[in-house]
């Protein structure tokens, strides 16, 4: 069945977040005890191993989360993070497998965070390649959509309010 056919799809997603340093939303952010602040759709976190230091640290972790169209839809995320600073801006990579129906079904994506200096403020760029069965791109576009925004949303809010 040609629609449901797996394929990568890529996304951009930015905000520019006033008043704050590059390096503190970066650490804010790779802090992972801040995913259910910034992902209200995150339901639990399990860290399963980290490894490295502040120039070049590696982490993996369990997420389950619901949702934000079906929220009786819950999917369980196997995630390997990496955290550097690299020249003039700081990275927060990731490898998700992304799975549904006791993992029958798993879909990956990768995203690439940046976050770099910007007139008075810190500019977060998003790059995501997510896999989804052509048919459902659209769902999958629209559940990615609203996933990202509210994230870089509740991160610029909490952003302020440090």
């Amino acid at each position: 069945m040609a629609g449901l056919k797996l394929q990568f799809f890529e996304a951009k997603f930015d905000i520019f977040i006033p008043g704050v340093q590059p390096q503190k939303t970066w650490e804010y952010v790779s802090d992972i005890s801040h995913l259910k602040t910034l992902n209200p759709s995150v339901l639990d976190v399990q860290i399963t191993s980290e490894n490295g230091n502040y120039a070049h640290w590696e982490y993996s972790a369990v997420i389950t989360e619901e949702m934000s169209h079906l929220p009786l839809l819950t999917n369980t995320n196997y995630v390997d993070f990496v955290v550097r600073p690299e020249i003039g801006k700081h990275l927060l990579a990731s490898k998700y497998k992304t799975c549904f129906f006791y993992d029958r079904l798993c879909l990956r994506s990768r995203s690439r965070m940046y976050f770099t200096d910007e007139k008075k403020g810190t500019k977060v760029e998003e790059f995501i390649d997510y896999e989804c069965p052509s048919f459902f791109q659209w769902f999958c576009d629209w559940e990615l959509s609203t996933q990202r925004q509210k994230y870089l949303e509740n991160l610029k809010k909490q952003m302020a309010n440090l």
